[in-house]
């Protein structure tokens, strides 16, 4: 059958395309610790840095700096920048909720509070 399905005309020049999507899950530590040390360790061989927190810190400012210089072109300081990457990825995670400001509890938990609280006083 999957023949017959990629010999059919579909109106494209190509044919059936394959469209990797991610599975959603966030990534391993692995990938974190090992892959995404990458940049520090790139910057740190660049500027001779062997000390990591010296490293860390100087990374940071770094970046700060260069897309605050920036962000008259792109229209996103540093802190918008991380906050969007931060914000598109928890998304594609699901790893965050939207928390409510000033450090209120979120209303989902707040409901589920005054559930199990209503519960446990046996109404």
């Amino acid at each position: 059958m999957w023949e017959v399905l990629q010999q059919a005309d579909w109106g494209v020049e190509q044919g059936c395309h394959r469209q990797v999507t991610s599975s959603g899950n966030p990534p391993s530590d692995n990938y974190l610790f090992v892959n995404g040390m990458s940049g520090l360790t790139s910057f740190m061989a660049r500027e001779g840095i062997l000390d990591i927190e010296k490293a860390t810190q100087a990374y940071l400012l770094a970046a700060r700096d260069y897309h605050d210089a920036r962000a008259d072109l792109t229209g996103i300081s540093f802190q918008g920048y991380v906050n969007e990457k931060v914000s598109l990825k928890a998304r594609r995670y699901g790893s965050m909720k939207n928390a409510p400001p000033d450090g209120e509890q979120h209303p989902m938990d707040a409901a589920v509070s005054r559930e199990y609280r209503r519960r446990s006083n046996g109404e």
